[in-house]
């Protein structure tokens, strides 16, 4: 019965998506609770931290094991719990932090959906946040991040997951030239209305008054003069 049950909830092979690290991400944290129910049920929770890395690579196949030696690199005399959680670390790193946590804070809007299946969502997505280190500059980026009016800021410190102190740089930087562009179409505008200006009033100048400078003449038509 005992094997049978093994079997039952024996994880199988881990697939990494190493092309896609925060799903990947997701795949690993989900595959450890299967796996800790699987030591549970073969009676090796309690066994000694080599034989459970042993058992992880095992079960985990070729995947896993590429977890233990490249992603994770773990050492040969590590700890059970301090593998698996360099190798969870390693893959967090290869997120885009300030994306998830974006979507955390401002992509997951509950809408229409019930609390009780929305929640787990929003549990889900922070589980793939990084918050360890998360210290003062780095919510101070996400608040500008978040709330920046800057279209293109935002687009290009997600994309590079830029630290405070670049996001400032190039904040700065898309200000002032937004300025000087601005600035330069200023001049042009007062150059045109300058050009307008002077034409009305060489046009005005010009012009003559009726009657200003003519001669009159007797009309043939009707006799008189005009």
């Amino acid at each position: 019965m005992a094997r049978e049950l093994a079997a039952i909830v024996n994880p199988g092979a881990f697939k990494a998506r190493k092309k896609d690290p925060e799903r990947m991400l997701a795949d690993f944290n989900l595959y450890m609770k299967s796996f800790n129910d699987f030591l549970v049920v073969t009676d090796n929770n309690d066994a000694t931290g080599a034989k459970k890395k042993s058992l992880l690579r095992a079960v985990g196949g070729i995947d896993m094991v590429f977890l233990f030696d490249h992603v994770g690199k773990v050492a040969e005399n590590a700890s059970y719990e301090d593998a698996v959680n360099a190798i969870r670390m390693e893959i967090t790193g290869q997120t885009n932090q300030a994306m998830i946590r974006y979507k955390l804070f401002r992509g997951m809007s509950q809408g229409e959906e019930s609390f009780s299946s929305w929640w787990a969502k929003v549990k889900e997505q922070a589980d793939k946040c990084l918050f360890e280190g998360y210290n003062v500059k780095a919510a101070a980026r996400d608040a500008i991040l978040f709330q920046t009016s800057d279209v293109r800021l935002r687009k290009k410190v997600l994309a590079e997951d830029y630290g405070l102190e670049d996001t400032v740089k190039l904040g700065l930087a898309y200000e002032q030239t937004q300025t000087k562009a601005a600035a330069m179409g200023t001049n042009k505008e007062d150059e045109s209305k300058s050009a307008v200006r002077r034409l009305v009033e060489e046009v005005a100048r010009l012009s003559l008054s009726p009657g200003e400078g003519s001669e009159k003449v007797k009309c043939q038509t009707c006799s008189g003069t005009h």
